[in-house]
Formats: structure tokens, sequence, C-alpha cells
């Protein structure tokens, strides 16, 4: 997964050390939230409702429909099918989706994360470097910064939305010759601690004007990673004027909650679903120039559905990432827009 240029992995072992005494209440901490039955899926589901709502105003309960161009009915329907398994799965997230996801709350909770209302962890743009929560604190002999929340990057967000288009393909289409289809495990490199040290030059000596920063990592399953973002970031007992728990003290909730069933590697996009998903984005972002009266919309994703074509017949998470990476933030800019159709400001009449 991604990481920041500028961060120094460190190759330590986060776990060398004693958790030490911050970690240790923490950790205690979440097992009384846990006996108090404040860490179930239930629960966090309503402390992220909460927590999202808090800037959305209302809702419009009516899809407004769009009449396609001639040639693009079966291009947009099957668009438009994509569109609903986007907006289902993030009506489950951090979960994966069942037949109850798409209830009222998990209606708001998608369209506010497909919005960005509140903003997510991106800030100011896709391009930025994740911004982590971090708390004072010490690993060992080391004084620096714990890290209480993740900050988020875009690959975070491809991984949501493969998520959201992909299916299980070795499971239920057969289509792999046996043996290509991996499911070895995808890890994410979470930063535990922060620190800083002297730039150290070719001639062995340091420079302590010149600081680098250096991260000591966990590998967390890439499953679990979104749930253990969404229990540190909607704490149980928000308290100002003192630290939540850090994000790595609710690891031992994850024994008690439903995480992602499948590895990236284990699913796979349609390409015909992926294409015409693509062009279903270039007519809203080109209807949207028009609307606003600016320039037609570039072709940059009319291109990449072009190139993708019809083989293979489907798409794996590595080939996924690789070929959206260079439209994230335009890909996330016209969803945002596209799903505002379900939003509206209060109006008098409805005070």
């Amino acid at each position: 997964m991604e990481t920041d240029p500028d961060v120094i992995i460190s190759s330590e072992n986060y776990d060398k050390f004693d958790i030490g005494d911050i970690r240790r209440s923490h950790i205690e901490w979440v097992q009384d939230l846990m006996r108090q039955g404040l860490m179930t899926q239930s629960a966090l589901y309503e402390r992220f409702t909460a927590s999202l709502s808090k800037t959305l105003v209302r809702f419009v309960s009516i899809i407004q429909s769009k009449t396609p161009q001639p040639g693009q009915e079966i291009a947009a329907s099957v668009g438009l099918s994509a569109m609903f398994d986007i907006l289902t799965w993030h009506a489950a997230f951090p979960f994966a989706p069942t037949r109850n996801s798409m209830d009222e709350n998990g209606f708001l909770r998608a369209i506010c994360l497909l919005t960005w209302n509140p903003p997510p962890h991106y800030a100011p743009t896709f391009s930025s470097r994740p911004v982590h929560g971090l708390y004072t604190g010490n690993w060992g002999p080391h004084s620096g910064w714990l890290v209480a929340t993740r900050g988020k990057g875009p690959q975070d967000f491809r991984r949501r939305l493969f998520r959201s288009l992909a299916e299980p393909g070795a499971e239920r289409h057969g289509q792999e010759p046996a043996g290509t289809v991996s499911t070895a495990p995808i890890t994410i490199p979470v930063p535990r601690f922060v620190r800083y040290q002297p730039r150290e030059l070719d001639s062995g000596e340091t420079d302590e004007n010149d600081l680098l920063e250096v991260a000591v990592v966990a590998h967390e399953d890439e499953r679990s990673v979104d749930l253990l973002d969404v229990l540190s970031e909607n704490p149980a007992e928000d308290i100002p004027m003192t630290c939540n728990p850090l994000r790595e003290c609710y690891e031992p909730v994850l024994a008690t909650l439903p995480r992602q069933p499948h590895q990236l590697t284990e699913l796979r996009i349609p390409t015909a679903k992926l294409v015409s998903f693509l062009r279903l984005l270039h007519a809203s972002e080109r209807q949207r120039r028009q609307r606003d009266g600016g320039d037609a919309a570039g072709s940059h994703l009319m291109a990449l559905a072009q190139g993708l074509g019809d083989r293979p017949p489907y798409i794996s998470w590595h080939r996924f990432d690789a070929v959206i990476a260079p439209h994230t933030e335009r890909i996330g800019r016209i969803l945002s827009d596209v799903f505002s159709t379900f939003k509206a400001p209060l109006r008098p009449s409805d005070e």
C-alpha cells in the first residue's frame, strides 16, 4: 500500500518495547467499553451515523431521472447498476453489505461518505500527505507522538471503490485457470509511533538542523483497517479535554465484530461493468460542465474506458489500482457531484 515518500519507515518492530502506561490504560478503557456493550456493531453504527450527519441538513428522497443520449441506454443501465452497488456498499461501511444495509441511516451514511460531507481525511486534496491524529508520548526510550487516528490517502478511496464494484471472481465465475487466483492477504502499514531524528551526513556526523520523520508501523490486515479507523474516529466516550483511546487499543474489539469476508486479491470487477461506470462518470462530468456554462469535459475517463476494452473479462485489484490511480481525484469529485443529487438544503417551507 502507499507510503509517504517523505517519511522513513523504521525497520524496528513496534512490539519490541513494553506497551507503557498510556497504552495499557487505553486498552483497559476499551475493554471496559466492551463490557458496557458500547463496542457492538449497532452501537458503532449509531455513533458513526451521528458523527457523519452533524453538518448535513436534509436529504431529498427522490431520485432525479436523467434521459441517456441515443446509443447510451445499455451502458447507462450497467453504469447506474454500478452506482447502486457503490451506494449499497457505502451504506454498510465499514462492514460488508447485507440485505438490511440500506435503511434510512445507512442511506444517510452512504451519501455523507460519497459527497465528502463532512470532508474526509484527504484534506485539502488527494495529493496531500495523510494527516494522522497524534498524541505526545513515548515508545520505549524514544519521545515523539503516538498515533491516535490514521490519516487517509488516495489508495484508501480506491480500495473502497474497488470493493463496492467487485465480486468474488474465482468462487462465483470460475473464469480464471486453476491456480492463477491469489488469495494472499494484503496488509496496510499503519504508523503507530512517529519521531524525528537528525539526518546522518556522509561524514558520519549528524545535522541537528535537518530532521527526518521516522515512523514505526504495524502491518494491519486490509479487511479490518477501515473498521479500526471508524472505531477510533467515533469513540464511545468523547472527552474533549483528554485523550480518546489510541487506535491500536481497539484491536481486541475486532474479534467481536465482522470484518470484510474477502481479501482484495479474491475479488474481481467485470470489465464491462467498470467500462460502463467510467462512461457514465464521463457523461455526468460533461453534463455538469455544460450546466455550469464551462468548457466540455475532457476525455480522460472516456479514453480510459476505451483502453480497457473487454479483455480480459475481469479486472483484478492490482490492475484496478494501477489504472485508476491517475484519475482518483477526478472520479472522487464526480461521484460527489452525482450523489449530491440526493441532498438538498432545508427550505423555509420545511421548517
